[in-house]
């Protein structure tokens, strides 16, 4: 297990690194009309996919753990958790818009400051 997290923490900060996120590549489509980083992220996805399925459909495992996937019923606890989510985007939004554009900023009074 100590390999997985290594692995996954090489992983994330490579990408991390190389600004391979969702934020950026729809910034890049909507302010240059570019659309390769979201043509690469649904690449991605098919392909995770693609090898995730046989390894759930037939119990596929490398360390001996059965494999199954979490499904669990949506409770108060999602609900909440997801309006807290939305809520820290919003402010994380207006502190960005107010960052890098002051402009924007004053001219949308609805992001909370």
């Amino acid at each position: 297990m100590a390999l997985l997290l290594w692995i996954g923490l090489l992983l994330g900060y490579t990408l991390f690194h190389s600004r391979f996120g969702f934020t950026s590549a729809f910034r890049r489509f909507l302010a240059v009309g570019n659309g390769e980083a979201i043509r690469a992220h649904m690449v991605m996805l098919a392909v995770a996919s693609t090898l995730f399925a046989p390894i759930l459909a037939f119990n596929l495992s490398f360390f001996g753990d059965d494999v199954s996937g979490l499904v669990s019923p949506v409770g108060v606890s999602v609900i909440f958790g997801a309006f807290i989510f939305g809520l820290a985007c919003s402010l994380a939004a207006a502190e960005r818009l107010e960052l890098y554009i002051p402009q924007v900023a004053e001219d949308h009074p609805f992001l909370l400051h």
